[in-house]
């Protein structure tokens, strides 16, 4: 039953929007998050804490919603999430910062949906299996 992902960054209320890289991992009755920097801690979400796990809509991105704890809801996104402050302008200049860099962002996503969106309903489904069983 054991999978594993090599890169994936966790994303949750603690971590920011950029999130933090390692490799996911499926064990029996959990889900292991071990991050690629030393400095963090390993996050293990016990699958009798999981309340929901989706894929989010068109993304490469993986959530689980957990019954208690904090943070209610972490995201795994299985491409470096886009950066929502830097909007490259190039010729849109008179296009709004916020509003271009939240539609690069998602062009992004999207992009990454393409690549490795398979690869998330493999996961969204394995969990849902440990999770009947």
């Amino acid at each position: 039953m054991a999978r594993a992902a090599e890169s994936v960054w966790m994303v949750h209320a603690r971590t920011g929007l950029q999130g933090l890289q390692g490799a996911l991992v499926l064990e029996e009755r959990r889900l292991v998050f071990r991050p690629a920097s030393p400095r963090a801690g390993e996050a293990v979400f016990e699958l009798a804490d999981v309340k929901r796990v989706r894929r989010a809509p068109a993304s490469p991105v993986l959530e689980i919603h957990l019954r208690a704890g904090f943070p209610r809801v972490v995201g795994f996104y299985f491409v470096e999430p886009p950066s929502l402050t830097e909007a490259e302008l190039g010729r849109f200049r008179l296009l709004p910062r916020k509003w271009l860099a939240r539609r690069q962002a998602v062009v992004k996503l999207r992009q990454g949906n393409a690549l490795r969106g398979a690869e998330v309903d493999g996961w969204v489904e394995a969990i849902r299996a440990a999770l009947a069983s």
